[in-house]
């Protein structure tokens, strides 16, 4: 196994925790802790555009 794949491997598992945590831990948003998790994950991939909208909704007034 290379270096790159075990990071991203290392990588999702991180991301995997951080939204279980963020689920339990979240007193005022849990909904909102999730998505900022989801969207600034691990993956070369740019954020899901529903992700961004979601957060915007939540956020905006």
């Amino acid at each position: 196994m290379s270096s790159s794949t075990i990071r991203k491997a290392l990588g999702a598992v991180k991301d995997q925790t951080s939204i279980g945590l963020a689920k339990v831990t979240s007193n005022i948003a849990p909904e909102l802790d999730v998505l900022i998790v989801k969207t600034t994950s691990h993956d070369d991939e740019p954020a899901e555009e529903r992700h961004i909208r979601e957060i915007l909704h939540l956020t905006s007034g």
